[in-house]
């Protein structure tokens, strides 16, 4: 009878999670300023699939809190988005805050952060931990959308991980989108953080550099030819 006992405890150890492990969590994060009014989440069997169920009825932005989440693992994010905003969506947004003040990385942030981020988080930069799953090569899990036929990033040039989806269109009475994308926090730490998200959103492109701008020596030497190409035609003259 021991015996069966001490299996049975046995069993439950190995089947039940790592007390250090939190159980993965997402919630809005304020929603009573809110603009989306029917809210839902689930994670897939795998554990690495986890399903966002977002009806927006106003305009706005909001934020979607993530506790939990395993270490160095690509999560794939499905975001299934209905717009009774009544208004037409023709951009959609996505951008990782984390915990501010949490890391000494806080110094790479770019100063002073977007009016729009809440008191206590932080833009994300690339020490942080937090990524939509990019890395040197391009992104892990691929970035995709049944409304919008196009990404644009930025993640590396204002040190921030931001995921915009354009060239589309989901209609403000009832259209639907499903867009996909990953989330990746590479710190053993299961910190919380938020994905900010808004229609009607862009961010400008960075600027171009500004034009080269000749040396002296090189406008001596163009001043120099000039010269000499203006002789050699009054000797021809």
């Amino acid at each position: 009878m021991r015996n069966c006992i001490c299996l049975l405890l046995l069993l439950f150890v190995l089947a039940s999670p790592s007390l250090s492990e939190a159980a993965v969590t997402l919630a809005l994060w304020d929603p009573g300023n809110s603009p989306i009014t029917n809210f839902g989440w689930s994670i897939g069997l795998d554990g690495k699939t986890i399903e966002i169920y977002e009806t927006w009825t106003s305009s706005g932005r909001s934020f979607i809190w993530f506790n939990g989440l395993t270490a160095n693992c690509d999560y794939t994010i499905h975001k299934h988005l209905i717009n009774q905003t009544g208004h037409d969506w023709t951009v959609f947004s996505n951008e990782l805050l984390d915990p501010a003040g949490q890391w000494s990385d806080d110094e790479w942030d770019v100063q002073p952060y977007p009016d729009w981020v809440p008191d206590g988080w932080s833009t994300s930069n690339d020490e942080d931990g937090l990524s939509f799953s990019q890395s040197e090569g391009g992104p892990i899990i691929a970035r995709t959308s049944d409304s919008f036929a196009n990404v644009y990033v930025d993640e590396w040039q204002h040190n921030r991980d931001f995921v915009q989806f354009d060239d589309g269109l989901v209609s403000g009475n009832g259209g639907t989108d499903l867009m996909t994308f990953g989330i990746r926090e590479n710190f053993n730490t299961q910190q919380p953080f938020l994905l900010a998200q808004r229609h009607e959103y862009t961010i400008p492109p960075p600027p171009p550099p500004p034009p080269d701008v000749p040396e002296p020596a090189t406008l001596l030497l163009l001043g120099a030819g000039l010269a000499a190409v203006g002789a050699v035609k009054r000797k021809l003259k």
